[in-house]
C-alpha cells in the first residue's frame, strides 16, 4: 500500500483512539486474519500524534515567519505583508506535514508481518462500518512479503467456458484432460478451431485462387492437347481416304476409244463412273 492522501485521511478518521483501534481490529485478530504483532503495532501507531503533523508544521512555519517580520526585520513588515507571508508559510508547512505523515504511514506498512492480511482486515473494518464499495486505494500485494507486483489471490479461478447460443455449456468427457484457458475451446462435432474457422486471411484466399487457376489451366491445356492430337489424326486419315478414292476413280474409268462407243457416250460413262466413285468415297468417310 502506498499511503496516499485519501488513505491516510480514512485511517486517521476511523482509528482516532487506542480503544477504538482495539475495538475495530480485535475481531480480525480473533479470526486469524492478522497476527498478534501486526495487531499491537496497529493499535499503537494508528491513533498516534502523526495525524497532527500538517497542523503542527503549518503553525510552526507561520509563527517563525511572523516573528521574523515583526522582531528581526528592519524596518518591521506592515500588517498586510505579515498576513500574506504568514499564510504562505502555513500552506508550505502544512504540505510538509502531509509528507511527513505519509512517510510515517509508509514506514508503518514496511514493519508489518503480512501486509496483504492487514489490508484485508482494513477492508473488513470498512464493511462493518457500513461501507459498501471496495477500497480500491488499498492495493493488495502478493503474500510473499516482497514489494513486487500483486499476484493472483487464493480465490482466483480459471475462466469458465462460455455457453453456446442455446445456453448449454459443454461438459467434459470422462477421461479427457481438463480444458485450460491456453488451449482453444473445443467445438461441436470434434472439429478443431483451425478446421472450423473459415480461411478469411488474405494469404489463404490468395492460395486458394492460385490453386484453382492452376487446376483450371491444367484442364484447358490437357483438352487442347487431346483436341490437337485428334484433329491431326483425322486430317491424315481423310487425306489418305481422298487419295485412295482418286486412285479408285482413275482405275474405274473405261479406256478411251472403246470400239462401238462414240465420244459422247464414252465421256458420259467416264463422268458417271467418277460421280459413283465420289459417292462411294463420301459414304466410306461418313461411315468412319
Amino acid at each position: 500500500m502506498n499511503p496516499g492522501y485519501g488513505t491516510v485521511q480514512w485511517l486517521d478518521s476511523v482509528f482516532k483512539t487506542r480503544a477504538r483501534s482495539e475495538e475495530l481490529l480485535r475481531p480480525e485478530l480473533e479470526n486469524g486474519v492478522i497476527s498478534q504483532h501486526d495487531y499491537e503495532l496497529a493499535t499503537q501507531f494508528l491513533p498516534g500524534y502523526h495525524r497532527y503533523y500538517p497542523y503542527i508544521d503549518g503553525g510552526v512555519a507561520t509563527s517563525l515567519t511572523t516573528a521574523y517580520g515583526t522582531f528581526y526585520r528592519k524596518p518591521r513588515w506592515p500588517q498586510p505583508r505579515l498576513v500574506l507571508f504568514g499564510s504562505i508559510a502555513y500552506v508550505v508547512g502544512a504540505f510538509a506535514g502531509q509528507l511527513r505523515r505519509a512517510s510515517a504511514h509508509l514506514n508503518f506498512v514496511k514493519t508489518l508481518d503480512d501486509r496483504a492480511a492487514f489490508f484485508h482486515a482494513l477492508q473488513n473494518v470498512h464493511r462493518r462500518l457500513g461501507g459498501e464499495s471496495t477500497l480500491d486505494w488499498l492495493s493488495v500485494p502478493a503474500r510473499d512479503g516482497g514489494g513486487g507486483a500483486p499476484g493472483p489471490g487464493p480465490m482466483a479461478r480459471a475462466p469458465l467456458p462460455r455457453a453456446d447460443v442455446h445456453g448449454d455449456v459443454p461438459q467434459p468427457v470422462e477421461g479427457d484432460a481438463p480444458w485450460t484457458a491456453a488451449e482453444p475451446f473445443p467445438r461441436a462435432g470434434g472439429a478443431s478451431a483451425a478446421e472450423a474457422a473459415p480461411p478469411d486471411t488474405p494469404g489463404a484466399q490468395g492460395a486458394q485462387v492460385a490453386a484453382h487457376a492452376k487446376s483450371r489451366w491444367n484442364e484447358i491445356r490437357t483438352a487442347n492437347a487431346r483436341g490437337a492430337q485428334a484433329s491431326s489424326w483425322d486430317a491424315l486419315r481423310q487425306q489418305h481416304e481422298r487419295r485412295r478414292n482418286v486412285d479408285d476413280v482413275q482405275q474405274q474409268q473405261p479406256p478411251a476409244g472403246l470400239p462401238g462407243m462414240s465420244d459422247l457416250e464414252a465421256e458420259r460413262a467416264q463422268e458417271q463412273a467418277r460421280f459413283d466413285a465420289m459417292l462411294e468415297a463420301e459414304r466410306k468417310i461418313a461411315g468412319g
